[in-house]
Protein backbone atom coordinates (compact mmCIF):
# COMPACT_ATOMS: atom_id res chain seq x y z
CA UNK A 1 0.00 0.00 0.00
CA UNK A 2 3.09 2.00 0.73
CA UNK A 3 4.30 2.17 -2.25
CA UNK A 4 1.21 2.86 -4.10
CA UNK A 5 0.12 5.75 -2.76
CA UNK A 6 3.55 7.35 -2.78
CA UNK A 7 3.29 6.81 -6.51
CA UNK A 8 -0.20 8.70 -6.11
CA UNK A 9 0.36 11.67 -4.32
CA UNK A 10 3.57 13.28 -4.54
CA UNK A 11 5.19 14.14 -1.44
CA UNK A 12 2.96 12.05 0.46
CA UNK A 13 4.52 10.68 3.98
CA UNK A 14 3.49 7.26 4.46
CA UNK A 15 4.46 5.00 7.38
CA UNK A 16 4.26 1.30 7.40
CA UNK A 17 4.93 -0.15 11.04
CA UNK A 18 4.82 -4.10 11.24
CA UNK A 19 3.51 -6.50 14.30
CA UNK A 20 4.00 -5.84 17.79
CA UNK A 21 5.95 -1.97 16.83
CA UNK A 22 1.96 -0.86 16.14
CA UNK A 23 1.18 -0.68 19.79
CA UNK A 24 4.03 1.45 20.83
CA UNK A 25 3.79 3.56 17.95
CA UNK A 26 -0.35 4.54 18.28
CA UNK A 27 0.50 5.08 21.91
CA UNK A 28 2.23 7.86 20.96
CA UNK A 29 0.32 9.19 17.76
CA UNK A 30 -2.80 10.68 19.33
CA UNK A 31 -0.03 12.74 21.41
CA UNK A 32 1.86 13.64 18.08
CA UNK A 33 -1.61 14.93 17.07
CA UNK A 34 -2.55 17.15 19.99
CA UNK A 35 0.46 18.64 20.07
CA UNK A 36 0.79 19.83 17.02
CA UNK A 37 3.45 18.13 15.58
CA UNK A 38 3.90 16.32 11.92
CA UNK A 39 2.37 13.15 11.37
CA UNK A 40 1.63 10.77 8.40
CA UNK A 41 -0.88 10.73 5.55
CA UNK A 42 -1.88 7.42 6.26
CA UNK A 43 -0.09 4.71 8.74
CA UNK A 44 -0.34 1.19 7.12
CA UNK A 45 0.16 -1.07 9.81
CA UNK A 46 1.02 -5.01 8.66
CA UNK A 47 0.26 -7.88 10.87
CA UNK A 48 2.57 -9.75 9.07
CA UNK A 49 6.42 -9.03 10.10
CA UNK A 50 7.83 -8.91 6.33
CA UNK A 51 4.11 -7.42 4.91
CA UNK A 52 0.93 -9.81 3.35
CA UNK A 53 3.16 -11.09 0.50
CA UNK A 54 6.49 -12.63 2.35
CA UNK A 55 5.34 -12.55 5.66
CA UNK A 56 4.06 -15.31 8.67
CA UNK A 57 1.04 -16.68 6.75
CA UNK A 58 2.93 -17.45 3.66
CA UNK A 59 4.60 -20.55 2.18
CA UNK A 60 8.31 -18.35 1.80
CA UNK A 61 10.60 -20.79 2.94
CA UNK A 62 10.48 -22.72 -0.68
CA UNK A 63 11.11 -19.31 -2.55
CA UNK A 64 14.26 -16.67 -1.88
CA UNK A 65 12.39 -13.46 -0.70
CA UNK A 66 14.51 -11.57 -2.74
CA UNK A 67 13.12 -13.26 -5.71
CA UNK A 68 9.25 -13.06 -4.64
CA UNK A 69 10.21 -9.19 -3.87
CA UNK A 70 10.91 -8.75 -7.40
CA UNK A 71 8.32 -10.56 -8.59
CA UNK A 72 5.76 -8.53 -6.98
CA UNK A 73 7.48 -5.19 -8.41
CA UNK A 74 7.54 -7.10 -12.47
CA UNK A 75 11.71 -6.90 -12.08
CA UNK A 76 12.39 -10.44 -13.14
Amino acid sequence: MKENVEEKIKGAWVRKIEEEHAFNYLNNYSENVNNGRTVPLLVDILNCEHGCNIGTGTCIERIEKDKIIAIIRGVQ
